[in-house]
Order: C-alpha cells, then structure tokens, then sequence
C-alpha cells in the first residue's frame, strides 16, 4: 500500500529548490504542470510502514451507477454509430 501526499505550488525558486529535497524524502515524485498558470502540482507517495493503516478512502457523493451513467450513454450511442 501506497501513502500519496498532493500540494499544489506555484513555481517560484524557492520551490524548485525544494525539489531536491522532496526527492531524498520520497520514493516517488509526480510533478503536473497546470497549463496557462504558473501552478504545479505535486504529488509525492511512499509505501505504508509496517504496521501503519491507509486513511479511509473517500465516500462518493453519487452511487456508482450515478457516476458511471453518463459514460454508458455516450458508449451506447458510438456503439449504436458504429458498430
């Protein structure tokens, strides 16, 4: 299991010298940048330690079926289209 920490900064040089140093700290190290913005996020994770519990994941505001609806339409009608 994985521990995923995400900041979003905004690029500056004090930032891009802490990239250094998230480096040494972390196992893996996303950087995203944000197009038309001086923003990146970040996104930095390491492995659980042993004996330490993943946080809950997050409770969905809509049910599956909700969430998914919309993209089952859409493949219904290209399907419909093309197949």
């Amino acid at each position: 299991m994985w521990q995923e920490r995400i900041s979003c900064v905004w690029i500056t040089y004090g930032s891009l010298c802490n990239g250094r140093k998230w480096l040494q700290e972390n196992k893996h190290l996303r950087y995203m940048w944000i197009p038309d913005t001086d923003t990146v996020v970040v996104v930095q994770c390491n492995p659980l330690t042993e004996g330490q519990v993943p946080k809950e994941s997050m409770s969905h505001k809509y049910s599956a079926d909700e969430r998914l609806s919309a993209a089952r339409t859409l493949y219904r009608e290209v399907a419909a289209k093309f197949l």
